[in-house]
């Protein structure tokens, strides 16, 4: 009973580290006595299915302690992970804002506590819509069974073909934002280019004066017009977010 208390708590780190950067269970509306409590209820849910560390539980408290810092990495670790694309919507909606002329105008994030793009933080909000409309949240818990199953609590060890998949991930992260932007930066562009000619063909005409509402009306019927397209690639990209998650759970097996 006493090693079953023990492997309880070292779940409940793992847990704790998902829940804490995942996307949907780690926003700042949820109390963070909410958070500690569903955590411990699914490691509660989980334990049984969770196997035996294969070296055994220490008995001394350092030891303990230290595979209970590490199982809270590894939670970090795959919630960062599960969070990557959103942070590639809004980067991509910061690129979109500065194109568009809304650089200079942020709206305040509740979940982060800092300024998000205007547009970004629409794309963040739809994306997250979408996430919870497939059921993203659970595949997220599925993934995280699957990782107790896959590697055993302190069974797990950091090498370097994990520390290239997480890097392949991020940078993998600021390609995936381009691709999301890349018709309504094209329609801007063709913009900036036709704003150009008029300025070379007409001089007395303040271009910037003009540009400024026809580059923000063009971005926003873009942007309407390929919502669809856009919500097809998100559930596209999701998948390969979760196979990406698997696979760096794969990766952190002894």
């Amino acid at each position: 009973a006493l090693a079953k208390f023990d492997l309880f708590w070292l779940i409940a780190f793992r847990i704790s580290g998902i829940f804490y950067a995942a996307p949907v269970f780690g926003t700042r509306y949820i109390p963070p006595q909410w958070k500690v409590g569903f955590s411990l209820l699914v490691s509660l849910i989980v334990l049984p299915l969770a196997p035996q560390p294969p070296g055994g539980i220490p008995e001394e408290f350092i030891p303990w302690l230290m595979i209970a810092v590490n199982e809270l990495g590894v939670g970090l670790l795959i919630g960062f992970m599960s969070n990557l694309l959103f942070i590639a919507v809004q980067t991509g909606g910061q690129l979109l804002d500065m194109e568009m002329g809304f650089g200079i105008t942020n709206v305040l994030d509740p979940q982060s506590g800092t300024p998000l793009p205007l547009v970004g933080n629409f794309q963040y909000l739809l994306t997250m819509l979408v996430f919870l409309t497939m059921n993203g949240h659970h595949l997220l818990i599925a993934g995280l069974v699957r990782s107790l199953q896959t590697i055993p609590v302190g069974g797990e060890t950091l090498s370097g073909p994990l520390y290239e998949s997480v890097v392949r991930s991020f940078s993998g992260m600021f390609l995936t934002a381009v691709k999301l932007t890349a018709p309504v930066m094209g329609a801007l562009f063709l913009t900036n280019v036709a704003l150009g000619f008029m300025a070379r063909t007409v001089p007395q005409m303040n271009v910037f004066m003009v540009g400024m509402p026809v580059k923000v009306i063009i971005g926003m019927l873009v942007i309407v017009a390929g919502l669809p397209m856009y919500l097809l690639a998100f559930e596209n990209l999701s998948a390969g977010l979760f196979q990406e998650i698997l696979g760096v759970i794969a990766r952190l097996r002894p």
